[in-house]
């Protein structure tokens, strides 16, 4: 195919389809070419522009080096991306805006969700995605939990995406959603329930974290498995003594021993339930998610 009617065909289909429906032909490059062969919304894509495709490698022929069209999207590229490619995804699974780059939701009445994206710290427009479950049950000043992971890229699993351009942030934003259909959101449904976050808790709790050990206790009583629960938090009260004792200026430790005593103490009068649900209602207050769960 000549240049001159590549330009036609290209511009042909841009007029049929419009800007956003041509733009997603191109956001599907990588994919296209990853997978060999194309898809359904692809193929009915080239069909409404007349313009006849017979295989993937004749549209990655045809599309290659092509710029995207400019639309009314955000001019900031990442915002842009996320909205057209990540948060229909979100949504579908019940998840809302929490704040510009994150998003939520509760699950059970008791496990909190995170998803969010990060930009560098060293300026640019590099991003990467982490995400979390954390048990609202157990006191929660604010969104942190050892649980929280993040979404692997490059060889390490621990890079990040440019969002230097539209091209780039949308080319980016397609395999975050990929990675976030196939790896988060199975793990999320998998940590959904206070027994779930609890296998997930003590998968890591080998690390010897004090704060997972709290947590696994909450998860357990929340879920009744008392048992359970009173061993983690016997092992969470002397670790956290052990930090205090190591470095006395950790006096944080000494505040989670002594909520850890508290449930164990709740739990030797039966009155654990009332103590959970007065940790839930602060958390909620202190996480502002009123307006998710009510």
């Amino acid at each position: 195919m000549d240049e001159l009617t590549r330009l036609w065909q290209i511009d042909q289909i841009a007029a049929s389809i419009g800007d956003e429906a041509f733009n997603r032909l191109l956001g599907s490059l990588n994919e296209t070419r990853k997978y060999g062969r194309l898809r359904f919304w692809q193929e009915d894509l080239l069909a409404r522009s007349g313009v006849l495709i017979s295989n993937y490698t004749q549209f990655l022929e045809l599309f290659e080096g092509v710029k995207w069209r400019t639309t009314g999207r955000s001019k900031d590229a990442l915002t842009a991306a996320t909205r057209k490619h990540l948060i229909p995804i979100l949504q579908e699974h019940g998840f809302r805006n929490y704040t510009k780059r994150s998003f939520i939701r509760v699950t059970n009445g008791c496990v909190f969700q995170y998803l969010g994206l990060e930009l560098s710290r060293y300026g640019g427009k590099d991003f990467c995605v982490s995400y979390a479950s954390m048990l609202i049950t157990r006191l929660q000043d604010g969104v942190g939990s050892t649980t929280f992971r993040r979404l692997p890229r490059g060889r390490s699993n621990d890079g990040s995406w440019s969002a230097k351009s539209q091209w780039r942030a949308d080319e980016a934003m397609q395999d975050v959603c990929e990675k976030t259909r196939n790896i988060a959101l199975p793990w999320f449904d998998t940590t959904s329930s206070a027994l779930g976050l609890a296998q997930e808790l003590a998968d890591i709790s080998r690390d010897g974290n004090p704060h997972t050990f709290f947590e696994l206790g909450c998860c357990y009583a929340t879920a009744g498995h008392i048992a359970e629960a009173v061993a983690s938090l016997h092992e969470a009260t002397r670790l956290f003594q052990k930090s205090y004792d190591e470095m006395p200026q950790r006096t944080w430790a000494l505040k989670e021993r002594a909520m850890a005593e508290a449930l164990l103490a709740a739990i030797a009068d039966g009155t654990q339930s009332r103590l959970l649900s007065s940790w839930r209602d602060q958390s909620m207050g202190n996480l502002k998610l009123s307006s998710v769960c009510g």
